[in-house]
């Protein structure tokens, strides 16, 4: 949370309005700006750009291709591939508002039905909550997981930093390019959107897909991935519970992959201008062709190392910078708490 709460106010205090009136700003910028250093924005612009239009296309369309080819076996991840290029391609040649205009749509309706569905089956073994919580404690302090830790700490720090990036993209970078582009005044205000923004999906949605798979007693069966988590909605909400998840995973998988084309965009854009706009969104969406049939693994293992080879930059602009995200809090809190009393005394 503290991460994303630096990138966001970084990417908007170092952000600035190109020619054509549209905003722009990320780590490139205050890499450049603030940091002073035109190489490292460059190589954070490069390897994020070809991050961007590469491991989207990829990683999401694979999951998307597998959690459907699950639930229909009939239907092929090429064909699942085929319409997810087919949606995505009318979103992102639309350019910046059809995105925006679609993540909007889109992001209250994947919230509330997945979040949804996991209420509904923890209350339906609510009895069962309290021993869940008992079996992640005890099963955290016990001596086979300390061994187990000590012996596997390099499989479980290396796949555990890589998920979690991926999921809250905290490091990376690319949500700076996102909050820059926001209305408003207030960098506080972006960076604190950022905090919330972690809290959703660490506390709120993966604590409860924990507790939803733990009460409903699937986790010794031998299933893995969105088929446990599938399966576990199942055991409250036959065979609807699958579908729940299913339809969640896609509608996330979906405004992932048209958000994540655009920062690519802006990466590319950064480096060699507007012309390569139209060729990036071309390749963009046919390499969603090959995401949906390419290896799982292989996946994964290219998506870590392009996530890795993003976040070294940024890190380092965070680290370095630290100091102005201290400042401008220091500068713009007190404002926002104004702005939230004024609202305070007006509902009263």
């Amino acid at each position: 949370m503290a991460t994303k709460y630096c990138e966001a106010v970084l990417g908007f205090k170092y952000r600035r309005q190109l020619p054509n009136g549209e905003w722009a700003g990320g780590p490139m910028y205050y890499l450049q700006d603030g940091l002073k250093s035109k190489w490292l924005a460059w190589f954070f612009a490069i390897v994020a750009g070809v991050a961007a239009m590469s491991t989207g296309p990829l990683a999401q369309t694979n999951s998307m291709a597998v959690v459907v080819h699950n639930q229909f076996p009939r239907v092929s991840v090429v064909a699942v591939g085929g319409i997810i290029f087919v949606l995505v391609f009318i979103v992102v040649i639309g350019g910046i508002k059809w995105i925006a205009r679609f993540a909007e749509a889109l992001t209250p309706l994947k919230l509330l039905l997945y979040v949804g569905g996991a209420l509904y089956v923890l209350i339906d073994h609510y009895s069962q909550i309290p021993a869940a919580f008992g079996l992640i404690i005890s099963s955290a302090f016990r001596p086979t997981a300390i061994l187990g830790g000590v012996a596997g700490w390099q499989i479980a720090m290396r796949f555990g930093a890589a998920r979690g990036l991926y999921a809250t993209e905290a490091g990376l970078g690319t949500a700076a390019i996102g909050y820059s582009v926001a209305k408003g005044k207030n960098p506080v205000q972006q960076g604190l959107l950022g905090v919330l923004d972690v809290f959703i999906i660490t506390f709120v949605t993966c604590t409860m897909s924990g507790l939803v798979v733990i009460v409903a007693g699937l986790r010794m069966g031998g299933l893995t991935s969105t088929a446990l988590v599938a399966s576990s909605f199942n055991t409250s909400l036959p065979h609807i519970g699958g579908y729940i998840v299913m339809i969640s995973s896609l509608l996330f998988g979906y405004t992932n992959l048209i958000g994540w084309g655009w920062y690519g965009e802006k990466c590319f854009e950064y480096v060699v201008g507007t012309k390569i706009i139209l060729p990036y969104r071309i390749i963009y969406c046919v390499l969603i062709l090959f995401g949906a049939w390419a290896p799982v693994d292989l996946v994964w293992a290219y998506a870590d190392v392009m996530n890795a080879l993003q976040a070294l930059p940024n890190v380092i602009g965070l680290v370095a910078l630290a100091g102005v995200v201290v400042a401008v809090t220091r500068e713009y809190l007190p404002l926002l708490k104004q702005s939230a009393q004024s609202l305070k005394t007006a509902v009263k």
